[in-house]
């Protein structure tokens, strides 16, 4: 597992990266570090104004799952001194590698079979079959069972539909 670590001066400006940090990320140094993580909920700590929250005090750490270039990874903000630093604790291509069961899921979902029907065409119970796709949709990043299908295809692990 890669462990990015992150510096931002007082103004949450990125100053510092270790190379874990560039290979998840791609070039961030002299950028907000708001821009650099997205949120994939809506109820994201990580805004313009959170860098001076920590240092104000008004917010102890920020931990969250976030969406970066190599995928999703798990967020530590914690303020040091004048400056926040930032470790991400990121996917490995094993750690995001779907089972030949969850592509196999995926794909019937991608064909529009409901959970039920692929349930009885995979003799799988129902709640095996959503566990496949929950478990497949998480680690593709996607918020949906669609976008999850649609990140499958667009990386080539169900072909073109």
């Amino acid at each position: 597992m890669d462990i990015a670590v992150l510096l931002t001066d007082e103004h949450g400006v990125v100053r510092e990266t270790n190379e874990a940090s560039r290979r998840m990320t791609g070039s961030t140094e002299g950028r907000p570090c708001h821009q650099v993580f997205r949120y994939r909920d809506h109820a994201t700590r990580c805004s313009e104004g959170c860098v001076a929250a920590m240092l104000a005090g008004e917010v102890d750490h920020v931990s969250q799952h976030v969406t970066v270039r190599a995928g999703r990874v798990l967020l530590a903000c914690h303020p040091v001194r004048h400056a926040v630093m930032i470790v991400a604790y990121g996917p490995t291509p094993a750690d995001q590698a779907l089972t030949p069961r969850e592509v196999e899921v995926l794909a019937l979902v991608a064909d529009g079979l409901t959970g039920p029907q692929i349930a009885e065409r995979t003799g799988l119970s129902r709640s095996t079959v959503n566990t496949h796709v929950e478990h497949a949709r998480e680690k593709l990043g996607a918020r949906t069972r669609t976008e999850a299908v649609a990140v499958a295809v667009r990386r080539g692990l169900l072909g073109p539909r």
